[in-house]
């Protein structure tokens, strides 16, 4: 409706160039859901790896106001990343 990208917009399409084995093309579409989507395969191997050996794992913890600040810069580091790519930048 305005014109301007959404935060997740080509989330899919870099997915699917992750699923190509495309690393430098998944960036270039969004490199936060890129990112998100190694981090969230590495945890999965992670966790299937300590299943197999036995080993339990952690509890979930609260992430510090540290932590959850840099989330944020990186979603807003995202966006003006998307915003700038519509722009033809």
């Amino acid at each position: 409706m305005t014109g301007l990208p959404c935060p997740t917009c080509g989330s899919t399409r870099a997915v699917l160039a992750l699923a190509r084995l495309d690393l430098a093309g998944a960036v270039a579409l969004n490199p936060l859901a890129a990112a998100g989507a190694l981090v969230f395969l590495a945890g999965g191997l992670i966790a299937a790896i300590a299943a197999l050996a036995g080993r339990p794992l952690r509890e979930p913890q609260r992430y510090s106001p540290v932590a959850r600040l840099a989330l944020l810069g990186a979603v807003v580091a995202n966006w003006v990343w998307l915003l700038e790519a519509a722009r033809g930048g």
